[in-house]
Order: C-alpha cells, then sequence, then structure tokens
C-alpha cells in the first residue's frame, strides 16, 4: 500500500500535467478544469469520508490516544465536544433586531458607495456615518455538470 506522500506527489503530478498541457498549448483551459474538478470532488469525498470514520469511532479514539497520555508517533490527540447550537428564527423580537441590523448594515454601506464616489458620508441629520471596513474576494469560476 502506498503512503499518504506518494498519494498526495502522485496527485500533484497529474496536476502539474495539466497546467503543462495547457500553458504548451495541448489541452483547453475549459477541459483542463474540468479534469481538475474532478480530481477536487473526489478529494472532497475522500476527506468526508475520513470526517464521517473519524466521527464513527471517536469513542475508541479517544480511549486509544488517553492510553498513550494523548500522544502517539508525534502528534497529539485531542477530542473537543460538540457544541450546543440555538435557532432563533421564529422568534419575532429577534427577526425584528435581526431586521433592524442588516437596515443599519445597509445604510453603513450606502455612505461607503456614496463615499466612493466623492460624496460625504453623512445621515439626513447631516451626522457623519462611519465607514464600514471593506474587504473584496477573489474571483472565481463555478463549474457544474449539466443534467441530461
Amino acid at each position: 500500500m502506498r503512503g499518504s506522500k506518494e498519494l498526495f506527489e502522485e496527485l500533484q503530478e497529474k496536476i502539474a500535467y495539466e497546467i503543462n498541457m495547457v500553458e504548451e498549448g495541448n489541452l483547453n483551459y475549459l477541459d483542463a478544469l474540468i479534469e481538475m474538478n474532478q480530481y477536487k470532488v473526489k478529494i472532497e469525498e475522500t476527506l468526508n469520508d475520513i470526517k464521517d470514520w473519524q466521527r464513527e469511532n471517536i469513542d475508541e479514539i479517544q480511549n486509544e490516544a488517553q492510553g498513550y497520555k494523548g500522544q502517539y508517533k508525534g502528534y497529539k490527540f485531542e477530542v473537543r465536544n460538540g457544541k450546543t447550537m440555538y435557532d432563533f428564527k421564529g422568534i419575532e423580537h429577534i427577526a425584528q433586531k435581526e431586521k433592524e441590523l442588516k437596515d443599519l448594515k445597509e445604510n453603513h454601506k450606502q455612505a461607503y458607495i456614496q463615499y466612493q464616489k466623492g460624496m460625504l458620508n453623512v445621515n439626513t441629520d447631516g451626522e457623519e456615518i462611519e465607514l464600514p471596513k471593506v474587504s473584496y474576494s477573489a474571483s472565481y469560476v463555478i463549474l457544474k455538470k449539466i443534467k441530461k
């Protein structure tokens, strides 16, 4: 059985091959992206399998790790308990406050947009509206298989 290092290197070589084929003009960008996306889908499926296995065997993993005082072959093992999550949907006064917050954020966003256009960032009473910090995400391609 091959180790994880060899599998990772093989995958890196396959990706580098696809990129090289595009750069040499032997493969178009779309075909390369489709191929590399198939690698991505399989990797994500594998990661989910690992997570599922880990969740299913958490008690055994914890017990075994305790036998090694939480450290084994240079790794530290910790089990973190799941957290309690609350859903506030359907609670009217919380929904109202969330709407107020959404409107407030929109007001500050519009002030920023106006400021970018050279206008003043003030409200109707002439009070300055504090501008939000703005960051930008990278552009990306969405690839979806068309169902026949």
